[in-house]
């Protein structure tokens, strides 16, 4: 195994307990060559928008550190025209018409796939059109996923009866490194109000 498939494995999974707002539904097999045609070309609408403008930010970064170090105005002023910008997409996702159908709730979430509770049950193999929305950033993701299993569990007050796990089987890689980061940023987050209950825990003792 090369260092590259090792770090491509340590990242597809690695996996945090998260909430996210869901949809999901079953492609039929003659849905599935446009949605990944679509999923390919960029063409999620406003809800895919501010995930694209977070990748081309990220691709930025580099570019504006650099002018940050020779010039901190214009650097301040791109950076002004990005929060705009990133503003307006996420106006937009909030006024998409399938956000208030999607659902939120727990998950166990990794770049390589999803665990999630569900209302229905799933076929190993059925394959699904998933989009979700990630926290704070409310960031949307898009992806085609394939169902890996499917197990009974204990019905919640919702009704969601089954525990699906999927794998995503065409996603864009942008969002793919999308979500590495937001599972990095989470995973940081946690273990800082760690660190801070361990440190007021020693201050009372």
């Amino acid at each position: 195994m090369t260092r590259q498939d090792t770090s491509e494995n340590r990242r597809r999974f690695f996996r945090i307990d998260d909430a996210v707002r869901l949809s999901y539904r079953a492609l039929d097999a003659d849905e599935l060559a446009d949605r990944v045609a679509r999923l390919a070309e960029g063409l999620g609408g406003s809800f895919a928008l501010m995930a694209s403008l977070s990748a081309v930010t990220h691709r930025m970064s580099v570019s504006l550190r650099r002018i940050e170090q020779h010039n901190g105005d214009v650097a301040a002023y791109l950076r002004g025209l990005v929060e705009k910008i990133e503003a307006v997409a996420r106006a937009l996702l909030l006024q998409d018409p399938e956000l208030p159908a999607m659902s939120e709730g727990p998950v166990n979430l990794s770049a390589g796939g999803l665990v999630f509770p569900s209302q229905r049950a799933f076929t190993p193999c059925d394959l699904l059109e998933m989009r979700m929305v990630l926290y704070p950033q409310m960031v949307g993701v898009l992806t085609v996923a394939r169902v890996v299993h499917c197990d009974p569990r204990e019905p919640t007050a919702d009704g969601c009866a089954w525990l699906v796990a999927v794998e995503y089987v065409h996603i864009r890689e942008s969002d793919r490194d999308l979500l590495c980061s937001h599972i990095i940023a989470r995973e940081t987050e946690l273990l800082r109000k760690q660190l801070g209950m361990y440190y007021a825990a020693l201050d009372l003792c």
